[in-house]
């Protein structure tokens, strides 16, 4: 499929469903993530060229970071200098990957917002922006992240690797569905992000 069909089919589907902060009676911390695609390139085995790809990130092994070694999107807690929740995405993406998305990038829209899970006894409120990246570029990595990699859509479709998983949480072992690939685990609150896109994707499809 075409580049320019499949975003333009993806962005009519994703329709926000925003919690307002305003309904809250206190002021969340906030983080943004980003959601990329590209056209995957030629002389990538097993993977047509042009077909979307999704990025994907595992971040670095970090004491005292609960989210250490994650499976993850581009992204980072919002700051007091970004002027707004995809602002905060966009400078994280920048610093993270490399990926400059005012200059490359087009946005497609927003994923349903999702609150982390208690951290030191507070919650992160999480805006997930979907950007298409239209040019090439050549990412690079800061100290944050360990690897980079692109997943084609049509595998996360399929459900390739799906399965569960145990995870320990406050002396318990809870049973969580995740998928395998690539030698990664996906999980947790990004896995139910690219869900919410798989979703929209088939509703557009």
């Amino acid at each position: 499929m075409d580049h320019g069909v499949f975003s333009e089919r993806l962005a009519a589907a994703l329709v926000p469903r925003h919690l307002s902060i305003t309904d809250l009676d206190y002021q969340p911390r906030e983080a943004a993530v980003m959601a990329i695609f590209r056209p995957a390139p030629a002389g990538v085995v097993g993977v047509e060229p042009g077909e979307p790809e999704l990025l994907l990130i595992r971040r670095a092994e970090v004491d005292g970071d609960p989210w250490s070694g994650h499976v993850a999107f581009p992204g980072g807690q919002v700051e007091p200098e970004d002027a707004s929740p995809l602002d905060g995405a966009l400078r994280e993406t920048l610093e993270e990957v490399g990926l400059d998305l005012r200059v490359h990038g087009r946005l497609l829209g927003e994923l349903p917002q999702s609150w982390t899970i208690p951290v030191r006894g507070r919650r992160m409120l999480v805006h997930p922006y979907v950007y298409s990246l239209d040019l090439p570029q050549d990412p690079v990595l800061n100290d944050e992240v360990a690897r980079l990699f692109w997943v084609p859509l049509r595998v996360l479709l399929v459900g390739t690797g799906r399965g569960t998983m145990t995870w320990g949480w406050k002396g318990q072992q809870i049973v969580l569905p995740c998928v395998r690939f690539q030698g990664e685990r996906l999980w947790g609150m990004t896995l139910r992000m690219v869900e919410d896109l798989l979703r929209a994707w088939r509703s557009a499809a």
